[in-house]
């Protein structure tokens, strides 16, 4: 549970033990009223009186910093596997450096380089071949399961918490695996199936966390408008975060 999520919930527990209060002090008055006692006794029976309705709040903040501390628990637990997860994903990509780049260059730069009019993912999948980027689909597949994750946490309850975990992912990734992760991406003949990550579509996943925000195209290249155009199609979430794929309208004028 968030922080805004808590102040609305103590809110409303302040507001039912207000309204509990008033009724025991309307009950109070009804059939204990007359001057002020100056007898200890009856002082003792007033607070008495009213010691259910605080008890009853005291027991609920016990609950809610209980509550809040066992979810603290949880999101340290979480970003524990997940730091280390994600240590162990770079780790595979240094391993993996030098045949990432060629796939990138040689894969995945040539296919885009040579491709003209408009794009399909389609045409991705027809271009892709498995004996080709055997070495580096292991890559993939750690990205992949890290992104499901965070996706699929039970922790993470609202977007924009799951969004600051991809965040750190996309801020590490190099050109070559940009390059690399969305030729793969659009070649994975599961990119649009929801049933995969429950919830979502692996490109939508990506899509609303903005992971290829920063990847970039020289603007010298033939194809350039025909790739960008393409880009902000595919990934429309992603669309006011790119970078260096913006579409300028009327450049030409």
């Amino acid at each position: 549970m968030n922080k805004q999520s808590t102040f609305k919930t103590e809110n409303v527990i302040l507001l039912i033990w207000f309204a509990f209060f008033v009724i025991q002090a309307i009950l109070y008055i009804i059939n204990f009223e007359g001057p002020l006692s100056p007898n200890s006794e009856a002082w003792a029976n007033f607070s008495t009186f009213f010691s259910l309705s605080f008890s009853f709040i005291s027991a609920i903040f016990i609950f809610l910093t209980y509550r809040s501390q066992t979810n603290m628990s949880s999101v340290l637990e979480f970003e524990s596997i997940f730091f280390k997860w994600h240590q162990q994903h770079r780790d595979i990509y240094n391993n993996l450096v030098s045949q990432i780049s060629d796939f990138s260059n040689n894969v995945a730069m040539k296919f885009i380089r040579q491709h003209k009019g408009s794009f399909e993912i389609k045409d991705f999948r027809n271009d892709s071949d498995d004996s080709v980027h055997r070495d580096v689909i292991r890559y993939y597949r750690s990205l992949y399961h890290l992104m499901k994750y965070i996706h699929l946490s039970p922790i993470l309850q609202k977007e924009e918490q799951k969004k600051k975990y991809f965040d750190i992912i996309q801020a590490q990734m190099t050109d070559d695996e940009l390059n690399t992760v969305l030729y793969l991406l659009l070649a994975d003949e599961w990119v649009n199936d929801k049933r995969v990550l429950k919830t979502c579509s692996l490109l939508e996943l990506v899509d609303k966390n903005h992971l290829f925000k920063n990847i970039y195209y020289p603007k010298t290249e033939d194809n350039f408008n025909d790739f960008v155009e393409f880009m902000h199609k595919t990934f429309v979430e992603t669309t006011n975060s790119f970078h260096f794929l913006r579409i300028v309208k009327n450049e030409n004028k």
